[in-house]
């Protein structure tokens, strides 16, 4: 509302005494008392005046200055809500252009995760799985550690020194037979593979024959063969250690080279990259996500502070409106007043040409509020609009 201190207020009762006062031809006069305490005067304006008379400018004065009010109080309004606009707008150009280089992310990125990801399962696959070899290595693992820890028990050695020593020659093994299968499968080898695999291969065969002589030495110090009623002889004993460990050997070199990659280094890369692209795509994803949010909240703020400003606006556009028609009106009714106190004395019945002048237009609407400032080419309607058409 107006500041009613800033208000200049008339009533209708004022008016309308004030038009029938100057329409008259007399006045009251008490002093000296003679009846009928009336005093002849001239009735305002005059028939010939082609000019507004005094009061009624002073009403327009009146209806200007409490229009201009209006006028200046939505000005100091508008200055925070014009404020809250723009910073609405900043925001909401912002996001939209932090979804757009989201969006160009998130779509380079997706094309490089399926590019790296066909690329990736397109590569050649082991024969066996990786958790399927796992499982076989750890049974035929405790196989071959069951196996050395009897054999060791047999030669009469401690619980404690049984377990370590099996342990340690199945491990010494297992290892030898693992990496063997994987660098026999590698289609490009280099000079160190090639020497650890024939390195592997004399010291295989080399510590399992030694092994087993060692064994059969044992055996036959103890006289084990005898007491268990094994009729083999010592070679047959020593061959059969010999087999058995092979066995072993052989059976996780086997599973070793099933389970490996022909080219390890391209497989560690393209998984590398598949992997990395996928982080990306997935980040993007985030990325994109977030601005979308933050796009749609800021086309909230956006609404709500366009909302308030326009109703803002139209709020004080028609109280500005409804002063300006209230003051208009006065003057109609001080004219009226006036004329009908004219029509009572014959002398005055002519009504003033004055009277005559449209006022209508004689109290205006500051400009600003009969346009909402920059809404012409309102931001609101303009990127509201390229959103809705994106």
């Amino acid at each position: 509302m107006i500041n009613v201190s800033k208000a200049h207020r008339i009533t209708s009762r004022q008016i309308y005494k004030k038009g029938k006062m100057h329409g008259r031809d007399w006045r009251w006069s008490f002093w000296p008392p003679k009846w009928p305490f009336r005093k002849e005067k001239i009735a305002v304006p005059s028939v010939d005046s082609i000019e507004l008379s005094d009061y009624e400018n002073t009403l327009l004065q009146n209806g200007s200055r409490n229009v201009s009010s209006i006028a200046e109080e939505w000005s100091e309004k508008d200055k925070k809500l014009y404020q809250s606009c723009m910073d609405a707008v900043s925001e909401y150009k912002s996001a939209k252009d932090s979804v757009a280089t989201a969006k160009g992310v998130n779509l380079e990125s997706s094309g490089t995760y399926k590019v790296a990801g066909d690329v990736y399962r397109e590569l050649e696959r082991p024969s066996i799985s990786k958790t399927f070899y796992v499982i076989l290595s750890v049974v035929m693992f405790i196989s071959e550690a069951s196996f050395n820890t009897m054999i060791f028990k047999f030669m009469g050695m401690k619980q404690t020194e049984t377990m370590v020593i099996a342990s340690g020659l199945t491990l010494v093994l297992f290892l030898i037979a693992h990496f063997s299968g994987h660098i026999t499968k590698k289609d490009r080898k280099i000079l160190t593979d090639k020497i650890i695999l024939i390195g592997s291969a004399i010291a295989l065969i080399a510590g399992l024959y030694v092994l087993a002589e060692f064994r059969m030495i044992f055996f036959e110090a103890l006289q084990i063969s005898k007491e268990m009623g094994v009729k083999w002889s010592d070679n047959s004993i020593m061959i059969s250690f010999f087999i058995i460990n092979m066995l072993f050997t052989s059976g996780v070199f086997i599973f070793s080279y099933m389970a490996a990659y022909k080219d390890p280094e391209r497989f560690s890369s393209l998984k590398d990259n598949y992997l990395k692209a996928k982080k990306h795509r997935n980040y993007g994803s985030k990325d994109l996500s977030s601005g979308d949010k933050r796009l749609l909240n800021s086309i909230k703020v956006l609404n709500k502070v366009h909302s308030d400003r326009t109703r803002s606006f139209a709020k004080y556009q028609k109280m500005a409106e409804t002063e300006r028609k209230a003051w208009v009106v006065a003057i109609h009714q001080y004219r009226e007043a006036n004329t009908e106190a004219r029509n009572a004395n014959e002398k005055y019945q002519t009504r003033p040409a004055c009277f005559d002048i449209n006022v209508d237009e004689k109290i205006r609407v500051p400009s600003e509020l009969t346009e909402l400032n920059d809404c012409g080419n309102c931001y609101y309607n303009v990127y509201t609009n390229k959103h809705e058409e994106n």
